[in-house]
């Protein structure tokens, strides 16, 4: 039985003796490098397929968005209208602008919150009011009354909606295209693509707030369109609703890791499309 081991041994020694080790370890280390190369190249492609989909997700997102700023907009000063319709007679009455296919679902761009969560966040607080909005403007349709102050109230009451809405569309508006700009190099779409909406949005919102703080301010308020005097508890919520807005436009725009001098490139550029941009009358969308 030693025997047997000791010519085994010398065997393996004899057959060791003739066999290239270098050659070997050679080849078994370009085959894991290979085969590592070989995976990493694959997850890179992967990683850019999926950076390319997500891509193209966020720009729909954005023009989404875009579009829904203007429909908007265009329902807010319809509404005013038809409210001066009623209450001053200056514009003929006329029904709201309808909002139907005015909807987003944000499921699918969870992958969003792995980055930016607080922007998640935003988009779902977009989208709560929106879909809010629309039920309003579905109740508002199926008031079957000839009565003009049960429609003048339906129609304050959406009035006083509009624009909280407004202010999470304009600032997630700017925080698509800045993440667009961090995350995936994308150009400013708001200095061309996006600027007539960003226009009537800041419009919309400044004339609002500039209202609301005369109301607030006023030491006889009154209401903007029936001028009907406001008691201590109306004049509150004027206030509350101010603030709101003023904390939705200061504090919920993102940076994104973008450096100070990014970011005001940005805001520089949109600021000065803004000044210059033609913007379509009002009646075209």
């Amino acid at each position: 039985m030693n025997l047997d081991i000791a010519n085994m041994v010398m065997n393996i020694e004899q057959t060791s003796q003739g066999f290239d080790w270098g050659n070997l370890v050679t080849a078994l280390f370009a085959s894991f490098f290979g085969a590592l190369a070989a995976f990493g190249l694959n997850i890179w492609r992967e990683n850019k397929k999926q950076n390319e989909e997500e891509k193209g997700k966020l720009l729909k997102l954005f023009y989404d968005v875009s579009i829904i700023a203007k429909t908007f907009c265009y329902y807010y000063k319809n509404i005013q209208s038809s409210i001066n319709g009623i209450t001053k007679g200056t514009t003929p009455f006329q029904t709201p602008i309808l909002l139907d296919a005015v909807d987003i679902d944000i499921n699918e761009y969870g992958f969003i919150a792995k980055k930016a969560p607080k922007l998640y966040e935003v988009l779902t607080y977009m989208q709560n009011d929106i879909l809010l909005l629309l039920n309003y403007n579905d109740n508002f349709e199926q008031l079957k009354t000839n009565d003009q102050y049960a429609i003048l109230n339906k129609l304050l009451f959406i009035n006083a909606h509009i624009p909280k809405a407004l202010a999470k569309i304009f600032v997630a508006l700017q925080n698509i295209n800045l993440y667009l700009s961090r995350y995936y190099k994308s150009k400013n779409l708001i200095k061309n693509e996006a600027c007539n909406s960003y226009i009537r949005m800041k419009k919309i919102l400044d004339e609002y707030k500039k209202q609301y703080q005369n109301i607030v301010n006023s030491k006889n308020p009154c209401d903007m369109f029936t001028e009907r005097p406001l008691g201590d508890e109306e004049v509150e919520t004027y206030k509350i609703d101010l603030d709101y807005i003023n904390e939705v436009l200061d504090t919920w725009v993102m940076n994104f890791g973008l450096n100070e001098k990014q970011k005001e490139i940005i805001e520089t550029e949109i600021a000065e499309q803004a000044k210059s941009k033609w913007e379509a009358p009002e009646n075209e969308i």
